[in-house]
């Protein structure tokens, strides 16, 4: 990996924190601009004083964006930034008709989800419902650029079972729910939610794998083959700052604009341990999350790199 993306991983991580505490005052910092000097500096390989100026690559900012808002994949801090910049400069937003959500169940993106408001054009998507490329396609500018963001399988799964209840669902913990995955009812959860569609294969479910393709190995591959066809960039939360620099070079935006802090994140103490055998077992039942993330985990690097 580059020096120049490791400093930028670093400052990323450092304007963050800042954002968190005092916004205002982060805007102002100088650090970003002085490490954009340095940098210049050892790429070039020659000596400059502080009054140089630097040269940066030239490019068009973007600001129409598509993001694909993941369950339970750091999505919700990837939307704030999102959100913040579009609140900076002013942009147009779809909205949901209600709730915070267009949907997340089986119902896919469409025109009767949206919040009709008095204006032509929209710039950024960034709320949660299930992916279909005609329904961005006809809410957002031809030239916007779609963004998702996914997570290893293991982690998600504990996160989901914990959030959507399933040891209520399922009546079972965990790790006895994985000794037998089959057993269990999914076609309900609680409530009049039905979200037993995100006890298998999660990711691929809500990038619009229907339940019945689940088993198909051959569906699976040609749905993780169409997702990097249709999404510019698939971003990863355990490298969320990395993520965050590919971002901010895909739509040459600057480094403030994508300075961020958790939002919805548990504390360490609500999330439980996995073993080994408990971990192998939630990739062997979420066996197409798992190929999906390989994929874009090998893909993502390259990105990197």
């Amino acid at each position: 990996m580059s020096q120049f993306f490791l400093k930028n991983v670093l400052q990323i991580f450092m304007a963050g924190a800042i954002t968190g505490v005092f916004l205002l005052l982060f805007r102002r910092h100088a650090g970003i601009r002085q490490f954009e000097r340095n940098y210049d500096t050892e790429e070039s390989g020659r000596e400059h004083s502080e009054e140089s100026t630097p040269s940066r690559r030239e490019c068009t900012r973007k600001n129409n964006i598509g993001f694909f808002k993941m369950h339970k994949c750091g999505s919700s801090t990837l939307q704030n930034v999102l959100m913040r910049y579009g609140d900076r400069y002013n942009l147009n937003f779809v909205l949901p008709w209600r709730s915070n959500v267009f949907s997340q169940t089986h119902l896919r993106l469409s025109m009767d989800l949206v919040k009709s408001f008095p204006v032509h054009d929209y710039n950024i998507l960034c709320h949660h419902t299930r992916y279909s490329k005609e329904g961005f396609d006809s809410l957002l500018p031809a030239d916007s650029t779609y963004v998702t963001i996914i997570r290893d399988p293991t982690t998600l799964f504990e996160s989901l079972y914990t959030y959507f209840r399933y040891d209520e669902c399922f009546g079972v913990p965990l790790e006895t729910f994985l000794e037998n995955p089959q057993q269990y009812d999914r076609s309900h959860s609680f409530g009049d939610t039905d979200t037993g569609c995100y006890a298998k294969d999660s990711m691929l479910f809500e990038l619009g794998l229907d339940d019945t393709e689940k088993a198909d190995p051959k569906v699976i591959e040609e749905m993780i083959h169409r997702t990097a066809s249709e999404f510019e960039l698939v971003m990863i939360m355990e490298y969320f700052s990395e993520s965050l620099i590919l971002l901010k070079e895909l739509m040459c935006w600057d480094l403030e604009d994508v300075s961020y802090f958790v939002v919805n994140g548990r504390a360490t103490s609500f999330i439980n341990k996995l073993s080994d055998v408990t971990a192998e077992r939630i990739r062997k039942w979420n066996n197409g999350n798992t190929e999906l993330y390989r994929f874009f985990n090998e893909t993502f690097w390259r990105k990197v790199k």
